[in-house]
């Protein structure tokens, strides 16, 4: 594919910190000390997650205090004046514009921006690394871009680090309220809580989290709502009937923290059971769901099971306007199902939820090599007294089967240990367990 270089150059400019990038990024920190550790090993380093949740901006930040700007080359595949069809043919022909007009010599690190744009990225990114022995970070918004379609050529070549919207404590960070200590979160604890509110309703996609204006924090959460439905599904999976992948989609969205049956929505909507798997497929590949299988001793019937869906984020629910009532209990289960997520990535442990054959249930288990580790459940409730009996009796229960012992009731504001039937149960408030690990 022939380009003139001074139009790729003048693309490349609009992204890089040696040309017209100036934006004040704030640090990441867990995904700045992830990739100084990868980055030491000759390795592509594939970030991945959902649109808008800052992978791009956790990359140049890090670029910003490690390289020297003209040692760096981004490369946004996303620009619309690049052409519709890229492979890796334009990829070197980005490359040789940056060695032409910007520094022939002393390139240490490239970022490929949304790659799953570009046909061959993987065979670009290994001669980066292998025969260049340049540093690459890899960004993308599907899961597809990390599973066959690159594994000939970078298995074992690669690491990959999953990046989730803000986590309430960088929230916290980028709304500039510090805490660095037990005593100053105590000290903080009604600003915290406010703060917490806010980060429920309006979530925590970086970009949002800094605007003041709540129509706009609204509008924006929709439009990347529907960019993700638009480009990273219907677009990347080819689906024509973009209105039918929408309903679905909202009927995911309206019923988060609960088990989905997609045999009820297929005949809800009058649409096939397969198409309704397969956009399940598509959308939980594009982050937009998360899921939970439930807990069983039998792996098949652990796979035949209903799965529970939590929204990558709580702002894309409340933008969406689901609130026939509060549901202010589904919405504190996601945020910690999200958190439990985020602290599991890249570990040996799963996360499941727990019922029993009477429909006993408890929101999380936490396994690691085969061990249960830990049980949760949530609650909206601000008292001992307030609690339902049948959470306290259900994790009891739950504990029993599974033999742990490590209980743990997240509520909204209350916090205290109590022992019932001789098993001891730990009760956190949301907005500390959120800010303890």
């Amino acid at each position: 594919m022939d380009v003139d270089k001074s139009e790729l150059i003048e693309i490349l400019t609009d992204y890089n910190l040696w040309g017209n990038f100036k934006k004040n990024l704030i640090e990441r920190r867990e995904y700045n000390l992830k990739l100084s550790e990868h980055l030491e090993s000759e390795t592509i380093n594939v970030i991945k997650g959902i649109r808008r949740s800052g992978k791009s901006s956790i990359c140049i930040k890090y670029i910003q205090e490690h390289y020297d700007k003209k040692d760096s080359l981004i490369i946004n595949l996303e620009d619309p004046r690049l052409p519709v069809n890229i492979d890796s043919n334009l990829l070197m022909e980005l490359l040789q514009a940056y060695y032409e007009y910007v520094n022939p010599d002393n390139l240490k690190i490239v970022v490929i921006d949304e790659a799953q744009n570009a046909n061959g990225w993987e065979r670009f990114a290994r001669y980066l690394v292998e025969t260049k022995n340049i540093k690459c970070m890899v960004t993308g918004s599907s899961s597809k871009l990390l599973s066959d379609e690159y594994a000939t050529y970078i298995t074992g070549r690669h690491i990959d680090i999953l990046v989730f919207p803000l986590s309430f404590y960088e929230f916290l960070n980028f709304k500039g309220i510090r805490i660095n200590s037990v005593i100053d979160m105590i000290n903080k604890k009604f600003e915290i809580i406010n703060m917490l509110i806010e980060y429920i309703e309006y979530g925590g996609f970086p970009e949002v989290s800094i605007i003041d204006n709540t129509d706009v924090k609204k509008e924006l959460v929709k439009n990347y709502f529907n960019d993700i439905i638009i480009k990273d599904v219907a677009k990347r999976y080819k689906v024509r009937n973009i209105s039918q992948l929408e309903q679905i989609s909202l009927e995911l969205l309206s019923n988060i923290s609960d088990v989905a049956s997609l045999r009820s929505i297929s005949r809800s909507y009058n649409i096939s059971i397969g198409t309704v798997e397969r956009y399940f497929k598509y959308l939980s590949g594009s982050y937009l769901f998360i899921t939970l299988e439930k807990y069983t001793f039998s792996k098949r019937k652990q796979n035949k099971s209903l799965k529970k869906v939590y929204s990558i984020d709580t702002g894309i629910y409340n933008s969406l306007s689901f609130k026939f009532s509060k549901q202010e209990g589904k919405k504190m289960e996601n945020i910690v199902a999200i958190e439990l997520f985020r602290r599991i990535s890249n570990s040996n442990k799963t996360l499941y939820y727990w019922k029993d054959y009477y429909n006993h249930e408890v929101d999380f288990v936490i396994n690691a090599e085969a061990n249960v580790e830990q049980l949760l459940q949530v609650t909206y409730s601000s008292s001992y007294e307030s609690i339902e009996k049948r959470e306290v009796e259900n994790i009891i229960r739950a504990g029993t089967e599974l033999h742990c012992s490590n209980l743990k009731i997240i509520t909204w504001d209350y916090e205290g240990t109590k022992t019932i039937d001789r098993v001891k149960i730990n009760f956190v408030p949301l907005w500390k367990f959120l800010l303890i690990q």
